[in-house]
């Protein structure tokens, strides 16, 4: 088989590949967004009480976490976790070019954050709205997490993830050289052939 049918033959394999993921993601996330809040709530807490006792949690001294939005896994109280356990806590502010760093959260943000007070801060306070909705830190100090917690849409057996499309995690991870995790409720399991550009957590917790 000469180059020029390799390539067209790779060309092919990768639409696939591409259809397949787009598909799964959009029935995961109709399934995200119907999940029952009951259902939710108490599957969260069992799959949080997984990872605090595990070993890569209970050595990493900072964590790396995510301001999740209503449909995704809940870290509400794994936030209130890190803050008990006086874990650093990072969490993503992105640029352009697809690229972002992890910032650290400063005590007071945390505070405001645990007590509901986010939507009422003022423009001196670190947390803002992104260009995604999502609250992101205008400052602090960046920096790398022992352990981060990565968010997604659905998993495969072998750690790799369907994300939202904008590649953010899978181009940080690359160089990235700390323990991944991700909390993942049983419907966001699915298998699929991952990318070449995929990076795998390391770990998945579920119920």
């Amino acid at each position: 088989m000469n180059n020029f049918f390799k390539q067209k033959l790779l060309y092919y394999v990768i639409i696939i590949i591409l259809k397949n993921k787009a598909k799964i993601r959009a029935n995961v996330l109709l399934k995200m967004r119907n999940f029952i809040s009951n259902e939710k709530k108490q599957e969260t807490l069992e799959i949080l009480s997984k990872l605090v006792l595990s070993n890569n949690f209970v050595n990493s001294g900072s964590i790396g976490l995510f301001m999740n939005t209503e449909f995704e896994f809940e870290l509400f109280e794994l936030f209130r976790i890190c803050k008990d356990k006086k874990k650093k806590i990072f969490v993503p502010k992105t640029f352009s070019h697809h690229q972002m760093a992890f910032i650290e959260l400063e005590e007071k943000t945390i505070t405001d954050y645990l007590a509901g007070d986010l939507e009422r801060q003022s423009e001196t306070q670190q947390l803002a709205r992104g260009k995604f909705g999502i609250w992101e830190p205008r400052w602090g100090i960046a920096g790398v997490p022992d352990l981060i917690v990565v968010p997604g849409v659905a998993w495969n057996s072998k750690g790799h993830r369907i994300g939202y499309g904008g590649g953010f995690y899978d181009r940080y991870l690359a160089n990235f050289k700390g323990h991944t995790v991700s909390l993942i409720y049983d419907f966001q399991k699915a298998e699929f052939e991952a990318e070449l550009h995929d990076i795998a957590v390391k770990e998945i917790f579920s119920v």
